[in-house]
């Protein structure tokens, strides 16, 4: 959709106005829900908070589905996608599990595993397009696991350029501009559909993707949950402005019909970095010694993780886990 910012949030943008595009994510004029229509917003100002730049952007929240769309943005992205995990960084190699710890972490990480990493044989000659897939490490995890048809999609070069598995099939792309006649088995987004400004456009393109009896599986972060409600806006969840949209169960669900999709399965699979990143946040606005996500104490702390699993799994066992993962199928 081509849109631009409605009158009434013209003077919304916060800091650094001049690097900002006026533009909404929501429909022109009278502020429409792109999936409910509703007319209804509340805002809430987020701080870009994951690298500590500090810049204040203005989202859009529907009142009726509860969609939060991102209202400005910036002009260009790229300064706030310089040192994104897997982006700018070499490919990061895992340790090995040498420690109680360690081995203990691992165990209960494996629990929320990603699909087909807890894979059955017969898997194995699925098709599987991974989109987003950034250094490839799910796809090379896959390979390990003797897949043989494995296909990924990323729109950053430093990230091909530093894939863990050179003979990995990537193709240096965005979403919008890939072209394919191979329909897939199996489609997975991971922390990816967010970032799309279009996302009707894009479940349409990957519903166009799937095989028959094929299934699109993507994750991304629940607006409906109780970390949301207790860390408010230094909730790691919004991570402005990459995440254009902020979604959840419900509206999602609207999302797919409207797309002529199915969604028949939602898995909650918070992790305990639901807390640690809104800790760290909280630690870099009050205190002088600031530090980025990836490499503060709060969410590197193997001890802390170890003690916040307990209350994760709960969460995500009540529904209020903040990070979800739906699966969606073509319906009969």
């Amino acid at each position: 959709m081509t849109n631009v910012l409605p009158s009434d949030l013209k003077e919304a943008g916060g800091r650094r106005a001049g690097r900002l595009r006026r533009r909404s994510l929501f429909l022109p004029s009278a502020v429409v829900c792109p999936i409910c229509g509703g007319t209804e917003h509340r805002r809430i100002v987020v701080r870009e908070n994951r690298f500590g730049l500090g810049d204040e952007f203005t989202y859009a929240i529907c009142r009726h589905c509860r969609l939060v769309g991102l209202v400005t943005v910036p002009r260009s992205m790229g300064r706030y996608y310089e040192g994104y995990s897997y982006h700018a960084r070499n490919a990061p190699k895992s340790r090995p599990a040498a420690g109680v710890f360690d081995r203990v972490y691992r165990r209960l990480s494996a629990l929320l595993m990603r699909p087909l990493e807890r894979y059955r044989p017969r898997d194995r000659y699925l098709r599987v397009l991974d989109v987003g897939c950034a250094n490839g490490a799910y796809l090379a995890e896959l390979k390990k696991r003797r897949f043989r048809h494995l296909k990924g999609i990323e729109p950053s070069p430093r990230a091909v350029e530093n894939r863990v598995d050179r003979d990995l099939d990537i193709v240096c792309t965005s979403m919008a501009d890939f072209q394919t006649d191979e329909r897939f088995d199996l489609v997975t987004l991971n922390q990816v559909f967010e970032h799309f400004d279009e996302p009707r456009e894009m479940l349409l393109k990957l519903g166009a993707l799937l095989a028959p009896g094929g299934k699109l599986v993507m994750s991304f972060p629940n607006y409906n949950s109780l970390a949301r409600l207790m860390l408010g806006s230094l909730w790691p969840g919004y991570d402005a402005p990459r995440h254009y949209f902020t979604f959840s169960p419900g509206n999602a669900r609207m999302l797919c019909e409207q797309c002529g999709l199915e969604l028949n399965r939602v898995r909650y699979i918070s992790r305990p970095s639901q807390f640690t990143g809104g800790f760290q946040y909280a630690w870099n606005r009050f205190s002088s010694g600031k530090q980025r996500l990836e490499d503060g104490f709060f969410r590197t702390s193997r001890v802390l993780d170890l003690l916040l699993y307990a209350p994760a799994y709960l969460l995500n066992a009540l529904r209020w886990g903040d990070m979800i993962e739906l699966h969606i199928v073509l319906p009969d």
